[in-house]
Parts: structure tokens; sequence; C-alpha cells
């Protein structure tokens, strides 16, 4: 199976996955109608979003990039007792990037045309008691360019994640996520987790993900946020590429501020605005041989996001 544009424009935008998995498949209540009830064994939860990312000088060069990314989550959770929560989420993100006079292999066109991410990572939790969380789960991808082998891209590999509530606010705990990726060694990223109810209005997350948000409750419906995460994705190169079954790397270090408005009790928008801080280009051969890397300057970008629990 081949990525391609036209394909891509009518495939239903199921989810994304991301390393911010070790948080993640929290289960969703059902709403109140004002009687005290048990929580839904099955919950659902859907998360679609766009991003847009202003154009950017590549250092050493004289070309730019800009990049704009729409995807989903389709995420299932079911509580199979008290003690043991099953997850499912289900995965898809399309990015397409713009570069401007920035070749890879000189005379031979853009590093990089469109690309297509899908995920699917299931997950597991144990509670042993009302103070200790595990969470372990795998993590399958398929990234590729437009017009290669869907099977080409895939990526695969876990997670794990162990939580302690040391207090009514306070909840602290560590994990990992390790896998494989395209043309390179795997990937190991560790990481602390946290989440502090500092006061009524303040608190500090993990926000699911490799990073850290603290968060100001402005009014009963409306939280605002400065967020900071890690992000890395790398696609299969199509075989018309410059560097053809090669592999593009993409890592960034986002920073933003957020508006969450609570528009219904089971819908929240959220708007973004910030900045890639960091962005950096890897591109390999086949054979795992770097040809090329760009650094580039940090650039802005715009953000919107929808979620729904149900």
């Amino acid at each position: 199976m081949t990525f391609t544009r036209n394909e891509a424009a009518f495939r239903p935008i199921l989810a994304v996955a991301a390393v911010s998995c070790c948080g993640a498949f929290a289960g969703a209540q059902a709403p109140s109608d004002g009687a005290a009830s048990e929580p839904s064994r099955l919950t659902f939860s859907l998360d679609a979003r766009s991003e847009f990312g202003f154009e950017a000088d590549i250092d050493d060069s004289e070309g730019s990039v800009s990049t704009t990314r729409v995807g989903a989550d389709l995420g299932l959770r079911y509580r199979a007792t008290d003690k043991i929560g099953l997850g499912l989420k289900f995965g898809a993100e399309y990015s397409f990037y713009d570069f401007d006079d920035f070749e890879t292999v000189a005379g031979l066109g853009d590093p990089f045309d469109d690309g297509a991410m899908y995920s699917l990572t299931p997950t597991i939790s144990f509670s042993p008691n009302d103070d200790w969380r595990f969470i372990g789960g795998a993590i399958l991808r398929w990234s590729v360019e437009e017009g290669a082998d869907l099977g080409d891209g895939f990526t695969g590999g876990g997670l794990f994640a162990a939580n302690r509530r040391v207090n009514d606010r306070l909840t602290l705990g560590f994990g990992f996520i390790v896998g494989s990726r395209l043309e390179d060694d795997p990937i190991f990223i560790p990481a602390l987790t946290i989440d502090w109810q500092i006061n009524d209005r303040w608190s500090l997350s993990n926000e699911e993900k490799p990073g850290l948000a603290i968060r100001y409750k402005a009014m009963e419906r409306l939280t605002l946020a400065a967020e900071a995460w890690y992000t890395t994705r790398d696609y299969r190169l199509d075989e018309d590429n410059a560097i053809p079954g090669g592999a593009m790397e993409d890592t960034r270090v986002p920073v933003a501020f957020s508006a969450r408005w609570r528009a219904m009790d089971n819908l929240t928008l959220i708007g973004r605005v910030g900045a890639f801080v960091y962005n950096e280009y890897e591109f390999r051969n086949d054979d795992g041989d770097e040809v090329t890397d760009a650094d580039v300057d940090p650039s802005l970008f715009i953000g919107v996001e929808g979620r729904l629990t149900f």
C-alpha cells in the first residue's frame, strides 16, 4: 500500500500516536443526571487538531520551510475490573511540508513532500490500591512520504509508567518509551511524571506528553497554560526522492501559551500560539548513513484542538 495525496484527502482521520501515551487513556465518566451512578465500563474520546507553522529560515542555506498538520485521535478504554483497565488508541496525522530553496542532493528538487503517519497503541493499566497505578503498552506506527509503501514505514516500541498518589493534590511517577527508528538506532526516552494541584487555581502537569505545563484556572470553564514539550517524527522516503528509500527525522521543541475552554461537560476547545524553539531535520539513506541535516531558526505556530469524551 502506498500513500498518495488524493487518498489522504478522503481517508478518515482516526488518531495520532505520540509518545504522550504514558499517561493517556484516563477514563471519562458518564455525565451525571443528578443521581449517583457507576462510571461507564466502556468510554470513548475523540481528539481533532490542526497546526500551522510559519515559514522559518534554514541555517547555513538560503532555504526556508513551513509546515501544516492535521490529525485526530480515537481512544477507547474499558474498565475490566476495579483494578484493571484496557485502552486502545487509533491514529492518523497528515503533514504538509513546504521547503523552499533547500535540497539534500543538488539539482534533485525538494527534499520532502507530504507525509502521513498512522498508529495503533494498545495499553493496560493496573491499580493494586488507591495510591499506585502502573501502565504498559505497545506503540505501532507507520510513517511515510507521499508515494512510499506504507509497510516500509513501520516502527514499533513500548511504554511503561508507574505513578504514585502522594496525597489528594499530588501524584508523582516515572516512565519511559523505547522504540525503533527508520534507518537509525532505537530511541529511549525516560521521563518523570507529575500532576500537582498547587491550589484551587494553579496546577502543574506533564500534560500526558514529554514536557511540562503550568495551568491557571481563570474562570470556571476557562483555563490558561504555558506549555513546553518534545516531539519527534520520522518518515520513510519515496523511491523517487533524492534519497530513495531513505528516511527523514523531524525533531522539535514547541513552547506555547494555550487557552482551554470547556464548552460542555464532555467537550473542550483549545487554542495555542507559540514557537518552535528548536527544530532539526536529519536525512538518512537506506544504509542508515546521514546524508545531511538542517537546523531551523525558531519560528511561530498556531494550533486549534477539540476534545470530546463520551
